[in-house]
């Protein structure tokens, strides 16, 4: 594969584009006699490394040297201020008069070929609206397209699409873009010529498709998203290998078997045969836990406790090898198909099912006239458990509205750059939208989500702008429901049983498990729930006192409020930086990571627990700077933007946008673009705009 012969990304220095890589000197070459004045590099090319425009602007104007001027090695100064990124000094060697298609270098390259291969978006948009052709290739045969690829920079592979390349065009070598992306192992690249209707079946002269080279390099990713798109995976290359054989040769056979197995292949390659519908998957999976309690309740109570608890545990694991094996294969794939499922919602409705049922049965009938404030109390508390826990699993969580086509998405890239934001924290490379502030994106519904908090499998839904605050009803109506529960269970119920002796269990649990064991077992399963519920109810309560989100949270230990800011290419001399860092926008701080926690404990929400209460007793200093989030209006203003917003004190209300409050100020978090000020005065009721702020020193 080709290397790059440009040099590392910085100040690219000037030298003979017959050499293809920057020389290093250590210091006693300093010492050494200067060298030949032919070997000076002109005046005109540092100026352009190191973008001084009044440099080069006293240059051509004092008639020394022309904008277009040609270097011993063909190449301009636009090629050099291209490369190192100078857009002002670019702007300034375009109107001097400077050719922007001009090509350089050994290998015959156009300053947009430089940029493009270093990945500079900007640079790369002004050049092909001053008229560069981005379809022109250097002596390699590569196009614009083939060169971003090579730079690995997502943004403008994107950009370049927008701009109307045809995807599939082919080098010398036969390769076409998708060929080269798959080699590098870039997914991210990948997934968006796929998605732009690359032809996964081309074969290059050797006769590897770009699968090949996906195995080549053993990027699972890639591997998944071509074979995903139709990818041959039985196809021969020129000396007759097929990807299994090439997988075996490179080492790579783990990733391969792996991809196979999430696409629903088997490891021979076939497709596993597929006898049920999604929706009968999902529904199949969510009511086995209702089948399963009850048997494992009866296993237990039926059987002594030393032989109870294994056949229990086996019966267990049975249902879910069954799972596994025959009906989550279906529609679900790979090591995280359990989890991807809504088993775990399923649980918990089984759950609070059986639970009303020997609450009417059994504790209602017996527990009426003994505590009658109690028992309305909890029937009002579970009614809002199963409201609000349906409504937050069957509701859109705010998904931000797709663009309508390809004019609009290219309109959009075209603003982001012009303000200065294209980068990944603003828009978003999957869908093709401008990303409003605390949005993001998920990748199991390949949507934005809107002021997105997390994805809980215990509503097997993400959590939202829409449904965030009924979810967090549903959490606390269910830690004071179970505790309502045992209240009425160990305070009332219990007195009310004949006496037992029971040879294991403590007193108070005696005459339970003896006459209503069942009852007993289902009460204190419910009552297991309290780990999660309680952890959870806490994580929720601070972040909403602190107006941050879940994955806002866990961003400050990482990134910064705002999260990672990948693959942006912004010049330093861009008009954007003219203001400082906006409301919007805090920079982002690092911290140390935080180590990975199993499946358990961030099923659990131990992980999120134990950093939400580091954070509270400001363990982590780090998390109270002011700059640290720029939406805390104060604990007072927090709760009530979230718990009454725009004034409505129906918790159990939704609404049909993204409208939300902050500061007291409606907002449409759909489109939230700058945050109120925290000096702003509040909006008077009954208005609903407010002033987007301007970018502060």
């Amino acid at each position: 594969m080709a290397e790059d012969p440009l040099g590392p990304s910085g100040i690219v220095p000037a030298k003979s584009a017959a050499e293809t890589s920057v020389d290093t000197t250590d210091a006693t070459s300093q010492q050494q006699p200067p060298p030949p004045p032919q070997n000076e590099v002109p005046e005109i090319v540092v100026a352009s490394q190191m973008g001084d425009v009044e440099k080069i602007k006293s240059l051509i104007e004092s008639g020394k040297v022309g904008a277009q001027d040609v270097m011993p090695d063909g190449t301009t100064a636009l090629h050099w201020a291209a490369i190192n990124n100078r857009m002002t000094a670019c702007k300034y060697l375009i109107e001097a008069g400077a050719e922007v298609d001009k090509k350089g270098g050994q290998l015959e390259a156009t300053p947009l070929h430089w940029a493009c291969r270093n990945g500079l978006v900007y640079i790369v948009h002004l050049l092909i609206q001053h008229g560069a052709d981005p379809l022109r290739t250097d002596s390699q045969g590569f196009n614009a397209l083939h060169l971003a690829i090579h730079s690995s920079n997502v943004l403008l592979v994107i950009y370049l699409l927008h701009q109307g390349l045809p995807v599939d065009t082919v080098d010398p070598s036969g390769r076409t873009a998708a060929h080269w992306a798959a080699y590098q192992g870039d997914a991210l690249s990948i997934d968006a010529l796929l998605n732009w209707g690359a032809n996964v079946k081309i074969a290059d002269q050797l006769g590897f498709t770009a699968l090949h080279w996906a195995i080549v390099r053993g990027n699972r990713s890639c591997m998944k998203r071509l074979i995903e798109e139709g990818s041959d995976v039985f196809a021969m290359n020129n000396e007759g290998k097929s990807p299994r054989v090439m997988a075996e040769e490179m080492r790579t056979l783990s990733a391969w078997t792996a991809a196979l197995d999430e696409c629903g292949r088997y490891p021979n390659g076939s497709l596993r045969p597929v006898y049920l519908s999604k929706r009968s998957v999902d529904i199949i999976t969510f009511l086995t836990p209702f089948l399963m309690l009850p048997v494992v309740v009866f296993l237990l109570g039926q059987l002594p406790f030393y032989f109870g608890i294994p056949v229990s545990v086996a019966t267990v694991l049975g249902s879910v090898w069954a799972l596994r094996r025959h009906v989550l294969p279906n529609a679900y794939h790979g090591h995280h198909a359990l989890s991807n499922s809504p088993i775990l919602s399923g649980v918990f409705a089984a759950s609070a099912f059986w639970v009303l049922i020997v609450y009417l049965f059994e504790i209602l009938p017996s527990t009426a006239m003994q505590a009658p404030i109690l028992n309305l109390v909890f029937s009002v508390l579970f009614a809002t458990v199963f409201y609000s826990f349906f409504r937050t699993m069957l509701m859109d969580p705010g998904y931000v509205p797709r663009l309508s086509g390809v004019t609009e998405q290219r309109e959009v890239i075209e603003d982001l750059i012009d303000r200065g934001e294209y980068d990944s924290r603003h828009f978003c490379i999957a869908t093709y939208i401008r990303k409003p502030l605390r949005s993001k994106y998920d990748r199991r519904s390949k949507r934005v989500v809107a002021r997105f908090d997390h994805v809980c499998p215990w509503v097997n839904n993400i959590v939202g702008v829409r449904n965030h605050r009924l979810f967090v009803v549903y959490v606390i109506s269910l830690m004071f429901g179970i505790l309502a529960l045992d209240w009425l269970f160990f305070g009332t119920y219990i007195d009310l049983l004949p006496e037992a002796e029971c040879p294991i269990a403590p007193g108070p649990l005696c005459p339970a498990l003896t006459h209503s064991n069942a009852t007993t077992q289902f009460v204190l399963w419910a009552t297991l729930q309290l780990s999660w519920v309680i952890m959870l109810t806490f994580v929720q309560l601070v972040q909403i006192a602190r107006n941050i989100t879940t994955i806002e949270a866990a961003n400050l230990h990482r990134f910064g409020f705002m999260g990672a800011d990948d693959f942006s290419s912004l010049p330093l001399d861009h008009h954007s930086h003219d203001t400082a860092t906006g409301p919007g926008e805090v920079p982002a701080f690092k911290a140390s990571r935080r180590k990975w926690h199993s499946t358990l404990t961030r099923i659990l929400g131990i992980d999120q627990f134990l950093s939400t209460a580091r954070d509270a007793l400001g363990s982590d200093q780090s998390t109270r700077r002011p700059s640290s989030n720029p939406v805390n209006y104060g604990i007072r203003r927090n709760c009530m933007d979230f718990w009454c917003p725009l004034g409505d004190w129906n918790v159990l209300h939704t609404f049909d946008d993204g409208s939300g409050s902050l500061n007291g100020n409606k907002v449409d978090y759909y489109a939230l673009w700058d945050f109120p000020s925290k000096n702003k005065p509040r909006q008077r009721q009954g208005t609903h705009d407010y002033e987007l702020v301007d970018q502060q020193v």
